[in-house]
């Protein structure tokens, strides 16, 4: 087997983020895929690429410092490398500098010219020597400008959030993003397996599990590597998900029998999820905006042996007519800034701004003023985001309440985990922080329509 050198995966994923575009998430495993990828490098793929990445603007500020030529005159390929080099130097204390300084000698070897070796080598051995003298950012004399530089986030978001929820608050938002790796988290299909069964399962696979304080179908995997390539996975015995995620449909409270739509299904775990609580007995009509995005739906409910979702290509900020007044229960899982998961999508923070909040803000409310002409009277909406900006959370429902008055904030408190029901709000709101619960950023609300809307 001509097995891949796990650092030159890494600039690859790096490369195919910062200059294509491309989802962090969805390069990682695209990568990952290749067979001639050993599980162990797999491992050391995901942790150097998620970390050279969520800690980008720190190691930029580094290189700067020591480097003669500016960042934008280097081309991407030595850049990256040399990223990568900053991290492991900073971060990654099992790995000798000198060894972390020939790899990326290697890779500049092929992936650059003669003189960038030289150029390669000289930095990273000068940044490995003074690595205990780095001067970052003053915080006396330029709050904004320290934050930024030490936990790797955007001034115009540091600025933001400083102004939203005060210094201290915000610190600790950004530390928890920087330093803490997301939970790996699995849904049980309760269609096809009970929680004690599939642990035995994924243990003979040596695969660790243990039970989540927040989900009862919920395991936090410890070492998930190879978890996709499980007989366990492919026969549909669990479905990959977030427990912050898993509480959207723990708020739905779907039934059995009901007409339930979704306006933005993909990739589909909160539909499988809807669709498992209904005991696969009802309709569930899932709605994104393209084929693609649906077939993951589709193939997940496969996966799962769920045959009560029909799919449908449908834009959520158009007002799609024969579903007026027809749903029992509307879930309303806009797109978002996603704010609240950065840890584990870190292209997030090169993709955002303050003009996208905005923008996105606009989408959100067509799409949840579109599901409340669908959802009947005495029916429900839950409007979720992985977000935890205000402006796509509570004033997005605060803005809907004053314009829709048939409707009304209900009661969830029963149906959320006790470690959680006092963080709701007084407006009957949950924002999850991940700081304080250790979960992704989430905001969850509950409404119930009391009356016939007016045509």
């Amino acid at each position: 087997m001509n097995t891949r050198n796990p650092r030159e995966v890494t600039l690859k994923v790096i490369y195919d983020i910062l200059e294509k575009g491309d989802f962090s998430n969805l390069s990682l495993n695209n990568h990952l895929n290749d067979k001639n990828i050993k599980d162990i490098d797999k491992n050391l793929i995901t942790e150097l690429s998620y970390g050279t990445l969520r800690k980008i603007l720190t190691i930029d500020y580094i290189i700067q410092k020591y480097s003669k030529i500016k960042l934008k005159k280097i081309s991407p390929w030595i850049l990256n490398i040399v990223r990568i080099g900053v991290y492991q130097i900073f971060f990654c204390d099992r790995i000798p500098d000198f060894a972390v300084c020939s790899e990326c000698v290697v890779l500049a070897n092929k992936y650059g010219h003669k003189g960038s070796i030289g150029f390669v080598n000289g930095l990273l051995r000068n940044i490995a020597r003074n690595k205990d003298n780095i001067l970052f950012p003053d915080k006396d004399t330029n709050i904004i400008e320290y934050l930024s530089i030490k936990y790797s986030m955007p001034n115009w978001l540091v600025d933001r959030w400083i102004n939203i929820f005060g210094i201290s608050f915000t610190e600790d938002i950004l530390k928890f993003n920087y330093e803490k790796e997301s939970k790996f988290t699995i849904r049980i299909n309760i269609l096809r397996a009970k929680l004690c069964d599939l642990q035995e399962m994924l243990k003979n696979d040596n695969i660790l599990t243990r039970e989540s304080d927040y989900i009862k179908e919920a395991l936090i995997i410890d070492n998930p590597k190879s978890i996709v390539n499980t007989k366990s996975y492919k026969n549909g015995l669990f479905h990959i998900q977030s427990e912050s995620s898993m509480l959207v449909a723990e708020v739905l409270e779907p039934k059995s029998g009901e007409c339930i739509i979704d306006l933005c299904s993909a990739p589909g775990g909160k539909t499988t999820h809807i669709a498992e609580k209904m005991n696969n007995n009802g309709k569930i009509t899932a709605m994104d905006l393209t084929k693609s995005r649906l077939k993951q739906v589709k193939d997940n409910a496969i996966r799962l042996g769920i045959d009560i979702i029909d799919i449908e290509e449908n834009d959520g900020t158009v007002l799609n007519r024969k579903y007026l007044d027809k749903a029992d229960r509307v879930l309303v899982d806009v797109p978002c800034t996603g704010f609240g998961v950065i840890n584990k999508r870190p292209d997030i923070l090169f993709n955002r701004n303050f003009e996208d909040l905005i923008e996105i803000s606009k989408v959100q409310r067509k799409i949840l003023y579109n599901a409340a002409r669908y959802v009947k009277p005495g029916g429900i909406i839950v409007y979720s985001t992985c977000t935890i900006e205000p402006i796509e959370n509570e004033l997005q429902i605060k803005d809907f309440l004053e314009t829709n008055k048939n409707f009304i904030v209900d009661d969830m408190s029963f149906l959320l985990p006790k470690k959680l029901r006092g963080y709701l709000t007084k407006e009957g709101f949950l924002t999850i922080y991940p700081h304080i619960n250790n979960l992704d950023g989430f905001f969850i609300a509950r409404l119930v329509r009391k009356e016939k809307l007016n045509d």
